[in-house]
């Protein structure tokens, strides 16, 4: 099992801190670290009991908690990281990054434990669709953890916890309804990491709904992009203009729901083929994705009987996607007065846009 460690909260509980720590030494040395009393064998020896006495506080006013799931050293081997412990709560994932003797909340560690929820959101597959938590659990701190429930992306944001407030944060999962989840199973879990964006956009383009894509945020993202959609409809329909902005996290989707923005608006009648245009800064994904697009629409319309060269597959799929330097080169410094015929244009990585001057200067 992938787990340094993998126990019920009962058998935790039954079982010495010596015994425990024996195991984690064994599955050091079997993951061929040389030296074994190093700071994180030191570390370990400060954390057991720490972590015994907040799991004996929960169990004492939530038995039903004996049979939850509890993981030490979780290690995510393809991405070269290590997850101090997870608790398998009722449906709920909750992911503990402890800082041992620290009494300060830093922003560093605040993200890494973060970034080990979202890796198990996008990467292990007993994770899909389950609420993550992450807590940064710093043993020496005074702080009252806050709220942190799930966002429409599975994640919570973090929940800061001090010296005695991890019992009180695993608590609120105590009474939850839902179906408790195995320990054993999901340790066992494969690694499976949610669609690339060319895969994901090659089905959005086949016009396959994205709440097929294994995504965990699919539903919020075809949700946001549905929207923009109406939103384009209606300017159209009452002759007026707006600029949409599109927020979210590295990683939420933000592009995906853009190239959905295009499709659907095409699909749905909002704006007809040529008339929106996705724009983007980054040169390896637009030539990529160009290409995959074109190849994707070759390969699927050969079992109707109909035939596209890759030519025009490619001139078909340039009039959506395009770079945004030949687009200012084109309005900019193209010696053109005319405004883009495009009703609509999707701009990737807004944040990076430039004025009108550096624009002009950066396509001299």
């Amino acid at each position: 099992m992938p787990a340094y460690a993998c126990y019920t909260v009962r058998a935790f509980l039954a079982t010495t801190n010596p015994s425990v720590l024996s195991q984690l030494h064994s599955r050091y040395a079997a993951d061929r670290f040389v030296s074994q009393y190093t700071q994180q064998t030191l570390a370990w020896e400060q954390f057991l009991p720490l972590f015994r006495t907040e799991l004996q506080r929960l169990t004492e006013g939530h038995p039903q908690a004996e049979s939850w799931g509890v993981l030490l050293e979780y290690p995510l081997y393809r991405l070269r990281k290590r997850i101090d412990a997870i608790v398998l709560a009722r449906g709920t994932i909750l992911v503990v990054e402890a800082k041992i003797r620290e009494d300060t909340f830093r922003a560093e560690d605040a993200r890494q434990v973060e970034d080990y929820a979202l890796d198990l959101r996008d990467f292990h597959a007993g994770s899909r669709g389950l609420p993550l938590v992450p807590v940064l659990w710093c043993t020496d701190a005074q702080a009252t953890p806050g709220e942190s429930e799930p966002t429409a992306d599975f994640v919570a944001p973090v929940c800061r916890v001090g010296s005695s407030g991890l019992a009180s944060v695993l608590s609120r999962y105590a009474s939850s309804p839902a179906i408790g989840i195995d320990p054993w199973q999901w340790d066992e879990a494969s690694y499976r990491p949610v669609p690339t964006i060319i895969q994901a956009a090659t089905s959005i383009f086949a016009g396959h709904d994205v709440r097929a894509l294994a995504r965990a945020d699919a539903t919020n993202l075809a949700d946001s992009a549905r929207r923009v959609v109406e939103i384009v409809s209606e300017l159209k329909h009452e002759s007026r203009r707006a600029v949409i902005f599109l927020t979210g996290v590295p990683g939420s989707g933000k592009t995906l729901a853009g190239l959905e923005v295009v499709h659907d608006a095409v699909a749905t009648g909002a704006e007809q083929r040529g008339d929106i245009v996705y724009l983007s800064g980054n040169t390896p994904l637009v030539v990529v994705l160009r290409e995959a697009l074109a190849r994707d629409l070759v390969k699927r319309v050969r079992p109707d009987g109909n035939r596209v060269t890759s030519e025009k597959a490619r001139r078909d799929v340039g009039t959506r996607i395009q770079h945004i330097n030949d687009f200012l080169k084109q309005y900019l410094t193209g010696g053109t007065n005319q405004p883009p015929h495009e009703h609509a244009i999707v701009y990737d990585e807004a944040q990076r846009a430039w004025n009108a001057d550096q624009g002009a200067r950066a396509n001299a």
